[in-house]
């Protein structure tokens, strides 16, 4: 895509740069969650010298860390269930639901989610006129 046409696009869609007009992300919502073992873990103190705003000397800071409990190779321990499995009378380790989320995609009536597919429509060469590029480009982005 050539200046002029990237000019233009842009003047259509009302995006200026980044820091003029930030893209707007709403949350993109959950896409499934899935079933994740808890590991046993310990907390520790970490200590480092800093050096802190408005003093000369180097002062010791403390930060807690949480670190896995390791087995003898090495490896993480999973948690075990306190109940055996009625049915089979077996211990389960212990399991925690963890979220996954959908692809994050700019709002649609942004200016930069709309220069963004105003681009898209560029580079195909489908772009018939900027107005209808611009109803295409909303209709489109609504729809996904």
């Amino acid at each position: 895509m050539n200046e002029k046409a990237a000019k233009m696009l842009r003047h259509a869609a009302g995006y200026r740069n980044q820091t003029a007009t930030p893209g707007v992300i709403p949350f993109p919502g959950v896409a499934r969650m899935y079933s994740h073992p808890v590991y046993t873990t310990r907390l520790t103190k970490k200590s480092s010298y800093v050096k802190l705003p408005l003093m000369e000397k180097t002062t010791k800071v403390f930060t807690t860390l949480k670190r896995f409990v390791l087995d003898g190779r090495g490896k993480p321990i999973i948690e075990m269930n306190s109940q055996p499995d009625p049915k089979t009378g077996i211990r389960m380790p212990k399991t925690e639901l963890v979220a996954v989320v959908k692809p994050v995609r700019l709002d649609p009536k942004c200016p930069k989610g709309l220069y963004r597919a105003l681009k898209k429509f560029a580079k195909r060469n489908t772009l018939l006129g900027v107005g209808t590029a611009i109803h295409a480009a909303y209709q489109k982005e609504v729809r996904t």
